[in-house]
């Protein structure tokens, strides 16, 4: 059983976001009611629960977003209670009335992913690119292609840059 599952059965009364990584993670009626409170996506895990999850510096927004509509959380680090509200209503009685959207669909898979993993379909001729948010190696031509789109389009977000390369610059090469 995963920590933030096992958490999260003891207990029931309260969200349960469990820091892993570099995001807050929650997991079952947890997951239904970040949602549904934040509009964040849903996902299907191995096991057909539903888990949600946010960077770990949304935090005080998010116990902020709880606390105004009255519901009971805790958050816990390495084990350890950081933070609780216990003020509100317990988390079924919150449920009853919540919006809660339906969990994302699993993605296509291909011939390299594990069985239930979700992945986005990929071609045969793609190779796999990791991104370190501050400096990545990189063949001198992609460099290249990426020093004159930045310098180019230098208030552009990164994300704006990556998809320029994907749609522009790898296709020309």
């Amino acid at each position: 059983m995963g920590k933030t599952k096992e958490l999260s059965e003891k207990n029931p009364e309260s969200v349960v976001l469990v820091l892993q990584g570099g995001f807050y993670h929650a997991e079952g009626k947890s997951a239904e009611a970040l949602a549904g409170m934040t509009g964040y996506k849903l996902r299907k895990t191995k096991t057909g629960e539903v888990e949600c999850g946010f960077p770990f510096r949304s935090l005080d927004k998010i116990m902020k977003l709880f606390e105004e509509k009255r519901v009971n959380y805790l958050v816990y680090r390495k084990d350890e209670i950081i933070h609780e509200y216990s003020k509100g209503v317990v988390l079924n009685e919150y449920l009853k009335d919540a919006n809660i959207p339906p969990p994302v669909p699993k993605t296509a898979r291909n011939e390299n992913t594990a069985d239930g993993e979700e992945c986005f379909e990929t071609k045969h001729d793609q190779k796999p690119v990791v991104l370190v948010p501050v400096t990545f190696r990189c063949p001198e031509e992609l460099a290249d292609k990426l020093k004159a789109i930045s310098q180019e389009k230098w208030q552009t977000s990164f994300d704006a840059i990556i998809t320029q390369i994907l749609e522009k610059g790898l296709r020309d090469g």
